[in-house]
């Protein structure tokens, strides 16, 4: 998803892990974007996340939409949507 949109800035945050265990989860997974290592879950209280995946969608104006599903990751299509939204 990163690579194929490169207007759009990707970062992970890794929630109260240590950082060789974030660093093998984006190894594991070939991550080619900026990984966070939330080690004491300062980022995830700024954005109220209770438990993953979340995603926080920010556009060039500043505006924000954060998605939370405790469930399931988010659908491939409507991911690849939201992220064709952030730039235009």
């Amino acid at each position: 998803m990163a690579a194929a949109n490169p207007a759009v800035t990707f970062v992970g945050v890794a929630a109260r892990s240590d950082v060789g265990a974030m660093q093998d989860f984006v190894s594991k997974y070939n991550l080619n974007f900026t990984n966070l290592n939330d080690a004491d879950g300062a980022i995830w209280a700024r954005y109220n996340v209770p438990w993953q995946p979340a995603y926080v969608f920010y556009k060039a104006d500043g505006s924000s939409t954060f998605v939370n599903n405790p469930t399931a990751a988010m659908p491939q299509q409507e991911l690849s949507d939201r992220v064709a939204a952030l730039t235009r």
